[in-house]
């Protein structure tokens, strides 16, 4: 039978706080980035309307 040394746990506890370290630095690059880039995408000014353009007219009676 194996008996677990002091040395043995410190050396886990140092690879799963490297995992963890490695694993928060790649959710912040990857998964933050991706949220914001669809708002990236929107114009940062929103266009004037011009003749010719198509647009959408709710009329709410109820109101």
């Amino acid at each position: 039978m194996h008996s677990i040394t002091a040395n043995d746990l410190r050396r886990r506890l140092n690879q799963r706080g490297q995992f963890v370290s490695q694993l928060w630095k790649r959710w912040r690059k990857e998964y933050l980035l991706l949220l914001r880039s669809p708002h990236d995408a929107l114009p940062a000014f929103p266009s004037r309307l011009q003749v010719g353009d198509v647009v959408i007219v709710q009329y709410n009676a109820f109101m």
